[in-house]
């Protein structure tokens, strides 16, 4: 059993995420409390965005073996992408009675409750993370946006700094660094940053048109016409190009605004509760 396993493991090390899943659902058919196989099983449904049959796996391999903090911690990451915020946190804090150690739980357990927006908290279990795993980076992001959130903006700075000292090709927390420092009319600092995220990931959900925008603020007119018209044009296409509020000094087009608008709530406040 165990030599098939690795053979489902290794397909799905090689992106064979079908032939993976196949094999373990032959292997739990044999051995229904196989382990790995039931975590294997909630990975794989998990990369393919089908949370619900994730979270039936590894609930599954929950009841088998009880006492591992990463198996309560895995579930606690498919519950947040099911919404299921209060359900998340029971979760990581049942990662953390077993392990009181694990750094990455608190980042979670700070994600969950950021959704919620018990910022505070947050902060508290962020800070506990990287207490635990100085070299922790996405908890320095995470913190950085609790931060901006409760518009602690140099704090939040110093936070995506500590992040990019860690991870200096963290393109999302240049990006966020950016749109901090952008709040603070640091607006030279503000575009250095953009570019920086910009070189890393080109692609960046909303930092095109950021950057344009605060190039504009400062003048730099370089390649004005043609950014204009792939920013309109990406907008048309419900692409996640600029938020509704850079747009608004630039483009004199209510249906413009109206789609961008649209995108960017779509994204901002997805899974949280209006």
């Amino acid at each position: 059993m165990n030599s098939k396993f690795k053979i489902a493991k290794n397909y799905y090390q090689k992106g064979q995420l079908e032939k993976a899943k196949n094999i373990c659902l032959e292997i739990i058919k044999v051995k229904p409390n196989h382990l790995e196989s039931l975590r294997l099983l909630s990975l794989v449904f998990f990369v393919n965005d089908n949370y619900s049959q994730s979270a039936i796996y590894i609930k599954k391999a929950i009841n088998i073996e009880p006492n591992q903090a990463s198996t309560h911690s895995d579930y606690g990451v498919v519950l947040q992408k099911l919404n299921k915020f209060e359900d998340a946190i029971k979760s990581y804090n049942k990662a953390i009675k077993i392990n009181p150690n694990y750094a990455g739980v608190y980042n979670n357990l700070g994600g969950a409750l950021a959704k919620l927006r018990k910022l505070k908290e947050a902060i508290k279990n962020y800070n506990m993370a990287i207490k635990i795993d100085q070299k922790l980076f996405g908890a320095y992001y995470n913190r950085g946006i609790a931060l901006e959130d409760l518009q602690k903006l140099e704090e939040a700075v110093e936070s995506y700094d500590m992040a990019l000292k860690i991870n200096p090709n963290y393109a999302e927390a240049y990006n966020n660094r950016g749109n901090v420092l952008t709040k603070l009319k640091r607006r030279e600092e503000a575009v250095e940053s953009y570019d920086m995220a910009l070189k890393i990931n080109p692609d960046l959900d909303f930092l095109s048109g950021e950057l344009f925008f605060a190039k504009n603020i400062l003048c730099d007119w370089q390649h004005y016409e043609k950014n204009i018209k792939i920013i309109k044009d990406n907008i048309f296409k419900s692409k996640k190009i600029s938020t509704p509020f850079s747009i608004l000094s630039i483009y004199d087009s209510p249906e413009l605004q109206k789609i961008s608008a649209e995108v960017w709530i779509k994204e901002k406040f997805s899974g949280k509760k209006l």
